[in-house]
């Protein structure tokens, strides 16, 4: 059975943008009675997304856990599109994937957005929410600058390494250079 193709294309991002929009222009100045009465299904279909997403609105360390099986499944994904010789999906390739940075995007493109529209209808987000997924995405932020940092210091070490080898094979063993 064949896997849908990539999602790297625009269409998708335009339509989720667009769709974004249409969220934020329902709950502008709308309270929640009158958002159901007016947008009922559409709210419904909102409030189902919003659970769909809500893993880096729990506290921690569960938002780390939801992230980590759900990243696994994009893994997973991605590992049986390049059996079958497709090209992997975004975000779906474990050998590339930033775990940090696929969460920072996910949580200042998707989440954060979500929940600020939502906190316009219904204020308490704002206070119980909104703080809350603000941290996950400083938590991710400060993992990825330690995982830059990390990574920067292994390069270093296997310069010098490289340079110490290229040291010891200029030494010919008889004490000249």
């Amino acid at each position: 059975e064949p896997l849908p193709p990539a999602h790297d294309s625009p269409v998708p991002r335009r339509k989720n943008a667009q769709q974004q929009a249409r969220q934020r222009e329902m709950v502008a100045n709308a309270s929640l009675e009158g958002l159901y009465k007016q947008h009922g299904w559409k709210l419904l279909v909102f409030m189902l997304h919003m659970a769909d997403i809500s893993n880096p609105a729990k506290p921690h360390p569960a938002f780390v856990r939801w992230a980590d099986c759900c990243l696994e499944e994009f893994f997973m994904q991605g590992d049986q599109e390049m059996e079958r010789g497709l090209a992997i999906s975004p975000l779906c390739d474990r050998k590339t994937t930033s775990r940090s940075q696929s969460q920072i995007g996910f949580l200042q493109f998707v989440v954060q957005p979500a929940f600020i529209v939502l906190a316009a209808a219904v204020p308490v987000m704002q206070i119980e929410v909104l703080p809350i997924v603000q941290e996950n995405l400083e938590y991710w932020q400060n993992l990825s600058k330690e995982e830059a940092k990390a990574k920067d210091t292994q390069g270093q070490l296997k310069e010098e390494d490289s340079i110490s080898q290229d040291d010891d094979d200029d030494d010919d063993g008889n004490g000249d250079a």
